[in-house]
């Protein structure tokens, strides 16, 4: 669960990829699955 999305699933990673533009960080190539995304939406990262 806290490796989701694996590297070779292209649909989840695209999903990431929405989820990140839509808040805003885009530009964090740090965020490489749903628990850092979470993490830095919520500003603890």
């Amino acid at each position: 669960m806290l490796n989701y999305p694996k590297a070779d699933d292209a649909e989840g990673l695209a999903r990431l990829k929405l989820r990140k533009e839509q808040a805003g960080l885009a530009h964090r190539n740090d965020l490489n699955n749903f628990v850092d995304f979470i993490d830095a939406d919520e500003k603890r990262s």
